[in-house]
């Protein structure tokens, strides 16, 4: 889904679905006004606890690869044009979309500001050159205990919980970003 900061809101762009989309979007715009409560005051945030670290893991293959052709058409529309010529013609996913064997071998992560969490309904801010937000829906597990080389009952036996929540990322500056 694609948003569009207007009038220091953030609108949606396509209103193809805007029945299926209307309530989602109200309430988004509800959520990213510009008045942000105390960010360092995990009470004001409405928080039962402060995160002490995040870590997002990125597990499904073709999520890597989804990215990749949602980023690329956005901001590399001849390479996304390229890579859906390559799968048109060979029924193949694009190679270099795909992730490195790295990926294959461990768990990759990017580790992100665990100041940044929210209760529902609190007020969302966001930068002023915001023109894409991506909000996807997460799965979290909260551990209750460090872990190091866990063996996955070790990993089993550390949950104290979970818990689902949007991830908002700001992509028009997420390839500069990454780039740096």
């Amino acid at each position: 889904m694609k948003f569009q900061r207007i009038d220091g809101r953030v609108a949606q762009l396509d209103a193809s679905h805007s029945e299926e989309l209307s309530a989602a979007s109200r309430m988004l715009l509800r959520v990213l006004e510009d008045n942000a409560p105390d960010a360092t005051d995990p009470e004001k945030r409405g928080l039962p606890f402060q995160p002490r670290s995040y870590r997002d893991f990125m597990l499904f293959e073709r999520h890597y690869y989804g990215t990749a052709m949602g980023l690329t058409s956005l901001y590399r529309p001849v390479v996304n044009k390229t890579a859906r010529l390559f799968s048109a013609i060979t029924g193949a996913d694009f190679p270099l979309f795909k992730p490195h064997a790295l990926w294959y071998r461990q768990p990759i992560f990017y580790q992100s500001n665990h100041l940044a969490f929210y209760a529902d309904g609190a007020p969302i801010t966001y930068p002023n050159y915001c023109e894409y937000l991506d909000v996807e829906l997460e799965l979290g597990i909260v551990l209750g205990k460090p872990l190091y080389n866990a063996t996955p009952e070790e990993a089993a036996a550390a949950v104290a919980g979970f818990c689902v929540f949007n991830d908002f990322s700001v992509r028009n500056g997420q390839m500069d970003e990454v780039a740096r």
